[in-house]
């Protein structure tokens, strides 16, 4: 059990609090109305004006109470395990076990001592006094919103309209995404198993996970080395990060499903697509998903599923599985080419690879043992010097700014993505470097440029966080998203990485060689 997300997105709480005219605030109120006066059989427009007010009101209270993302990111301190009877207790003006007998249905026991997690323990509080104070017909339509909100991407062009125009306000958009590519958008979400199959049919070299599986195999003994030469850890915690370190498991490419057109099929048989029917074909999708989720209540967590598509270009690390990933969408240019320099492929998929094994020992996933349990394994000192390693990459980047929209970088925010960028690239130099020295002659230069292998491990890393983005979509991401800009993970790295100012002989005290630097990892 969490806290909900508020309607205007991750990091918007500051909006709701800010004053009642901010212009994100206004143009979700007329969206609301927008929306409600179409469903409204006598299209009153100042009747629904005024009820949709009172959700906008009542969610500036809910965004009152929710934890803020900074104070979210400590699990132990929000990790309250508790009985559906105790929730109760905390909330008695809302009816959880009937609430759960009724998503689980009749075919699933459900009584007052089944276990759950709250994640929002202070959120709970204050909703209970919330709820006492709301009229039903408010908190009715405040429940209601998010799902049509949901379904709006779904709808008709003159509702998706109404859609636009907040993400014009929001994000400086000009105009709605071309239709091609929300298609494709939907498809890899909804069918992504069988999104999945067609890319690495067609589009993906075999050869590239064994490549890939090489380079994780140097940037886990890279890991171990930054490990151990550590001083500011003891001996027993440095044991218990080199045993968290072998334990990782990783997936490369695509899961077996994705490789089993029967396995697709067979999960999808219920499932009948009809061109003409997009809405009912994502619903039936939708329950199809939710259906899984009730038969896996209760089952064994199989850590070998994957939950999105091998199409992604993206990488994860899963703390509770102790578990890296990384799909066939980012196992190509410009990240990285089987067959290609190494320089280059170190420096790009190398750099993400020990970025996502470094985030098994940020703020975060430093909460988390071997075996992805949450549990306390530092001793107190090598704790302390942790924090005290992590407080001066806060004090950094908060003084990161990014000119563009007059902001500065939220240093406790993207704390956990900051020490796995540094520590990533550090690691995969140093795999690099490893490597080099196993070849019996030099990598070939890459010809024309007039670089060594090593600038161009540096500069591969940083072309591919070349990026432009609108001043609305760079603000609402300072306020909510856990990475910085692509301009400041450069600069952040590089600056703090001895290793980039010795290649680039940067003099000390430069932009790019700071007397003073800040490394976890």
């Amino acid at each position: 059990i969490n806290q909900p997300g508020l309607g205007l997105g991750s990091g918007s709480k500051e909006m709701y609090l800010q004053n009642t005219t901010h212009k994100n605030v206004e143009a979700y109120l007329e969206l609301m109305i927008d929306i409600a006066t179409d469903l409204r059989e006598d299209g009153d427009r100042e009747a629904v004006r005024a009820e949709m007010q009172e959700v906008v009101d009542f969610e500036t209270k809910i965004a009152e109470i929710v934890l803020t993302l900074e104070e979210r990111r400590a699990d132990i301190a929000i990790y309250n395990k508790m009985t559906i009877d105790e929730l109760t207790e905390i909330t008695p003006s809302f009816n959880w076990l009937h609430y759960f007998q009724e998503m689980f249905g009749p075919n699933i026991t459900i009584d007052g001592n089944e276990q759950l997690v709250c994640h929002a323990r202070p959120f709970m509080e204050g909703l209970h006094r919330l709820i006492q104070t709301t009229p039903k017909r408010i908190l009715a339509n405040y429940v209601l919103w998010p799902i049509v909100s949901y379904t709006i991407p779904m709808l008709g062009k003159k509702q998706r309209d109404y859609l636009l125009k907040l993400n014009i306000v929001k994000y400086g958009y000009i105009q709605e995404e071309a239709r091609w590519r929300r298609c494709y958008t939907t498809t890899n979400s909804n069918l992504f198993p069988s999104m999945g199959h067609m890319f690495i049919k067609g589009h993906f070299d075999e050869t590239s996970k064994d490549t890939a599986e090489e380079m994780i195999d140097d940037l886990k003994a890279s890991a171990e080395k930054v490990i151990s030469r550590t001083e500011w850890m003891d001996n027993t915690t440095k044991a218990s990060a080199i045993d968290k370190v072998r334990a990782i498991s990783e997936q490369i490419g695509y899961d077996a499903l994705t490789k089993n057109i029967t396995a697709i099929n067979h999960r999808y048989r219920n499932i009948q697509i009809e061109a003409d029917k997009y809405f009912e074909n994502s619903l039936a999708i939708w329950t199809l998903y939710y259906q899984d989720m009730v038969d896996n209540f209760r089952q064994p967590v199989v850590n070998t599923n994957w939950e999105s598509s091998a199409v992604q270009v993206n990488a994860f690390y899963h703390f509770t599985r102790n578990h890296i990933r990384f799909p066939a969408g980012i196992l190509q240019p410009p990240f990285f080419v089987s067959k290609g320099p190494k320089a280059m492929n170190y420096g790009g998929i190398g750099v993400i690879i020990g970025h996502e094994l470094s985030h098994a020992f940020d703020d975060k996933g430093s909460l988390f043992d071997a075996n992805g349990d949450l549990h306390y394994w530092w001793t107190p000192d090598s704790k302390a010097n942790f924090d005290k390693k992590a407080q001066c990459l806060v004090n950094q980047y908060n003084n990161f700014h990014v000119a563009q929209v007059d902001m500065n970088v939220n240093g406790a925010l993207t704390l956990g993505e900051n020490i796995a960028d540094n520590g990533g690239l550090n690691s995969a130099y140093e795999a690099y470097q490893s490597w080099t020295h196993r070849q019996s002659k030099p990598e070939k230069l890459l010809p024309g440029l007039g670089l060594s292998n090593e600038k161009i491990f540096f500069v591969n890393f940083g072309q591919f966080w070349c990026s432009l983005s609108k001043d609305d979509q760079l603000r609402m991401s300072l306020k909510g998203e856990l990475h910085p800009p692509g301009s400041i993970r450069v600069l952040g790295t590089l600056s703090n990485s001895e290793y980039f100012s010795d290649v680039f002989n940067c003099s000390v005290g430069s932009t790019y060689n700071p007397e003073e630097k800040c490394k976890v990892w």
